[in-house]
């Protein structure tokens, strides 16, 4: 029987790369700089990393679109 993680990798790398990517843009960072800043958080709250990247999302998510 295969080993199949698609859907806990995808929740944990996944959601935290999509939100490290809508963070770098948020504020104008690299994504490194947003995966290290996302990283901090979590780490000095106690949260775990996908849920700190699931808020980030939704925040964007409810955030208006800004005209370019």
């Amino acid at each position: 029987m295969p080993w199949r993680p698609a859907w806990p990798v995808d929740d944990h790398w996944g959601t935290t790369y999509r939100a490290a990517g809508a963070l770098a843009g948020l504020l104008s960072i690299s994504v490194s700089e947003a995966l290290a800043r996302l990283r901090a958080g979590a780490f000095t709250t106690g949260r775990p990393l996908p849920a700190l990247a699931r808020e980030v999302l939704k925040f964007r998510s409810e955030r208006p679109h800004e005209e370019a």
